[in-house]
């Protein structure tokens, strides 16, 4: 059977980035990171969704982006920190971004 390709967008799929002049009241928890200016949390079950798809034979997955590459990169680099997601470190099939 033939792969399927499977596109998240980094910052509503996988993340919410929210500004460090003044932290969201609407959430009651601490930023999973803070890059460039920004705190940044990471969707509920995230790393659950991800190893799903990746673990999937005929899944090929991919990401996609407004942002730099440059910094898509980094904040890529933080979503495979969780120790769910290492393993599959070199398993994403592209990056698509501005």
């Amino acid at each position: 059977m033939n792969p399927v390709l499977i596109l998240l967008d980094i910052g509503g799929s996988l993340m919410y980035r929210h500004g460090l002049s003044e932290p969201p009241k609407c959430l009651d928890k601490e930023p999973d990171f803070k890059l460039r200016g920004n705190l940044h949390y990471f969707r509920p079950h995230y790393h659950t969704f991800l190893t799903t798809l990746l673990q999937h034979p005929r899944v090929k997955l991919g990401f996609y982006t407004s942002i730099t590459q440059k910094n898509a990169i980094k904040l890529l680099f933080e979503v495979f920190e969780s120790p769910y997601l290492k393993p599959f470190k070199g398993d994403v099939f592209a990056l698509f971004d501005q």
